[in-house]
C-alpha cells in the first residue's frame, strides 16, 4: 500500500490510553495518534476508555466506555469496537479512508471491516500476544489471542512488524514479505539530555569502573525482564538499573 492522505484515518486503540493510571502510555499513545494526523484529513481515534487525551492534538476522540471485568472486556471491545466502527466508515462513504488497528486484538476487529468495505487496514505486530498468553497459562485470553492473530494475518492489507523475527514468523504463516513492513520501536533522544557520566556515577553511588546495564520500560510479562535478570546473574561485575512502572 503506497504512502498517500486520506480523507479519514480511523486508529483503534484495544487499551486504555490511561493504562492503569500510567501517564507515560499516554504520551505513547498521543505519539500514534499524532502520526495519524499526517496520515488522514479527519483523524478519528476510538478507545476503551472515556478520558479523552486526544483533544489537546485536535482530532475526533470516539470513546467506547468499556468498564467490564477483563474476560468480558474482550468480547464487549469487540462488538462494541465494531459496531462503532462501521457506523464510521457508512457515515464517510465515498471518501477514501484507512482503517489502523494498533495491536492485534484491534487488528482482528478493522482487517474484517476493512475487508467488508473494500478500505485498507494496517495492523501492528508488536509482539507474538498469543505466545505469551500461552505461557501465562491464561486460557481464556489465549484463545482470544489466536484468534485475533489468525484474523489480522489472514484478512489485514498491511501488518507493521517491530523486529524482523516477527516478520520471519508472519511469512511462514502465509503472509507475503511485500505485506509486511519493519518498523523497530523508537526512542524520541530528543526528550532525553546528555548527562555527565562521572555525576550520573557519583550521584548513584557506582564504583568507578563497575559495568552498567539500564532497562527502561513498562515492567509488565511481555518484556521479558526475567531472562535479562537470570543472565546478568552469570555475569560476574555487570549490575542491572531496572527503571519503569507497571504490574510486576
Amino acid at each position: 500500500m503506497n504512502a498517500k492522505k486520506f480523507d479519514v484515518g480511523i486508529m483503534l486503540y484495544s487499551t486504555d490510553f490511561s493504562y492503569r493510571d500510567s501517564k507515560d502510555f499516554a504520551q505513547v499513545a498521543l505519539g500514534h495518534v499524532r502520526r495519524l494526523k499526517n496520515l488522514a484529513d479527519e483523524p478519528i481515534v476510538v478507545t476503551i476508555d472515556s478520558e479523552d487525551y486526544s483533544q489537546e492534538i485536535g482530532v475526533k476522540h470516539v470513546p467506547l466506555g468499556i468498564t467490564f471485568t477483563k474476560y468480558v472486556k474482550h468480547l464487549s471491545f469487540l462488538s462494541k469496537s465494531f459496531t462503532k466502527i462501521n457506523q464510521l466508515l457508512k457515515q464517510n462513504k465515498g471518501k477514501s479512508v484507512v482503517l489502523i488497528g494498533r495491536n492485534l486484538l484491534a487488528g482482528s476487529v478493522v482487517s474484517l471491516l476493512g475487508k467488508k468495505h473494500s478500505v485498507p487496514s494496517v495492523v501492528y505486530f508488536h509482539y507474538d500476544w498469543a505466545m505469551w498468553k500461552k505461557y501465562e497459562k491464561q486460557w481464556v485470553d489465549f484463545a482470544v489471542a489466536k484468534m485475533a492473530e489468525k484474523t489480522c494475518i489472514k484478512f489485514a492489507d498491511l501488518i507493521i512488524a517491530t523486529a524482523p523475527f516477527l516478520k520471519d514468523r508472519l511469512v511462514k504463516r502465509g503472509r507475503k514479505p511485500e505485506e509486511i513492513e519493519v518498523a523497530p520501536n523508537h526512542v524520541n533522544t530528543s526528550d532525553f539530555c546528555k548527562l555527565d557520566k562521572k555525576a550520573c556515577r557519583k550521584r548513584l553511588n557506582m564504583p568507578e569502573g563497575e559495568k552498567n546495564l539500564f532497562f527502561a520500560g513498562r515492567l509488565v510479562f511481555q518484556k521479558n525482564i526475567f531472562t535479562l535478570i537470570t543472565a546478568l546473574s552469570q555475569v560476574q561485575g555487570v549490575k542491572a538499573y531496572i527503571a519503569g512502572t507497571g504490574e510486576l
